[in-house]
Protein backbone atom coordinates (compact mmCIF):
# COMPACT_ATOMS: atom_id res chain seq x y z
CA UNK A 1 0.00 0.00 0.00
CA UNK A 2 1.63 3.25 -1.16
CA UNK A 3 0.36 5.25 1.95
CA UNK A 4 2.42 2.48 3.92
CA UNK A 5 5.98 3.39 2.47
CA UNK A 6 7.67 6.25 3.91
CA UNK A 7 11.09 7.23 1.60
CA UNK A 8 13.88 8.54 3.78
CA UNK A 9 17.21 10.26 2.42
CA UNK A 10 20.16 9.67 4.26
CA UNK A 11 22.17 12.08 2.03
CA UNK A 12 21.14 15.67 2.49
CA UNK A 13 24.11 16.75 0.93
CA UNK A 14 27.10 16.14 -1.26
CA UNK A 15 30.53 17.25 -1.94
CA UNK A 16 31.54 18.25 -4.97
CA UNK A 17 31.06 16.33 -8.00
CA UNK A 18 28.36 14.71 -6.34
CA UNK A 19 29.99 12.11 -3.92
CA UNK A 20 28.70 10.27 -0.61
CA UNK A 21 32.36 9.91 2.01
CA UNK A 22 30.86 8.07 4.44
CA UNK A 23 31.78 10.76 7.09
CA UNK A 24 29.41 12.97 5.71
CA UNK A 25 26.98 10.17 5.29
CA UNK A 26 27.47 9.50 9.00
CA UNK A 27 26.75 13.21 10.12
CA UNK A 28 23.49 13.33 8.19
CA UNK A 29 22.63 10.20 9.67
CA UNK A 30 22.98 10.78 13.08
CA UNK A 31 22.06 14.07 12.66
CA UNK A 32 18.61 14.00 10.71
CA UNK A 33 18.21 9.86 9.47
CA UNK A 34 17.79 8.43 13.06
CA UNK A 35 15.22 10.77 14.36
CA UNK A 36 12.87 10.07 11.30
CA UNK A 37 13.20 6.26 11.31
CA UNK A 38 12.39 6.46 14.61
CA UNK A 39 9.55 8.49 14.13
CA UNK A 40 8.02 6.49 11.54
CA UNK A 41 8.95 3.14 13.44
CA UNK A 42 8.82 0.63 10.66
CA UNK A 43 8.71 -2.96 10.47
CA UNK A 44 10.70 -2.87 7.15
CA UNK A 45 13.75 -0.95 6.41
CA UNK A 46 15.78 -1.38 2.71
CA UNK A 47 18.79 0.14 3.14
CA UNK A 48 19.54 1.09 -0.84
CA UNK A 49 23.06 1.21 -1.68
CA UNK A 50 26.27 -0.60 -0.25
CA UNK A 51 26.84 2.79 1.47
CA UNK A 52 24.32 2.53 3.82
CA UNK A 53 24.18 -1.36 4.90
CA UNK A 54 26.64 -0.46 7.56
CA UNK A 55 23.90 1.70 9.19
CA UNK A 56 22.01 -1.31 10.16
CA UNK A 57 23.14 -2.15 13.35
CA UNK A 58 22.29 1.30 14.49
CA UNK A 59 18.95 1.07 13.06
CA UNK A 60 18.39 -2.84 14.63
CA UNK A 61 19.54 -1.29 17.90
CA UNK A 62 16.99 1.65 17.65
CA UNK A 63 14.15 -0.76 16.29
CA UNK A 64 14.72 -4.24 17.72
CA UNK A 65 11.90 -5.41 15.46
CA UNK A 66 12.55 -4.16 12.35
CA UNK A 67 13.29 -6.67 9.38
CA UNK A 68 16.43 -4.67 7.37
CA UNK A 69 17.31 -5.22 3.72
CA UNK A 70 20.39 -4.32 2.46
CA UNK A 71 19.62 -3.51 -1.22
CA UNK A 72 21.03 -1.90 -4.53
CA UNK A 73 21.47 1.82 -4.94
CA UNK A 74 18.36 2.81 -7.06
CA UNK A 75 20.90 4.59 -9.51
CA UNK A 76 22.52 0.83 -9.92
CA UNK A 77 21.00 -0.47 -12.85
CA UNK A 78 21.25 -4.21 -14.38
CA UNK A 79 22.58 -4.41 -18.09
CA UNK A 80 20.10 -6.58 -19.27
CA UNK A 81 16.24 -7.17 -18.58
CA UNK A 82 17.24 -10.94 -17.28
CA UNK A 83 19.45 -9.10 -14.51
CA UNK A 84 16.79 -6.32 -13.69
CA UNK A 85 14.21 -9.06 -13.38
CA UNK A 86 16.47 -11.01 -11.16
CA UNK A 87 16.74 -8.07 -8.82
CA UNK A 88 12.86 -7.28 -8.59
CA UNK A 89 12.58 -10.98 -8.38
CA UNK A 90 14.54 -11.26 -5.42
CA UNK A 91 13.38 -8.18 -3.65
CA UNK A 92 9.92 -9.47 -3.95
CA UNK A 93 11.20 -12.52 -2.39
CA UNK A 94 12.62 -10.62 0.74
CA UNK A 95 9.83 -8.81 1.63
CA UNK A 96 7.56 -11.55 1.09
CA UNK A 97 5.80 -10.01 -1.75
CA UNK A 98 4.11 -11.87 -4.47
CA UNK A 99 3.42 -11.05 -8.57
Amino acid sequence: DLEEIAIVNIAWCSTLGNQYPKAMLSHCFEKHTLAWIKELDPNKVILSGTNTHGFSDVIQRSIPKVEIYPGYHYAHRPNTAARANERVADIRSQLKIST
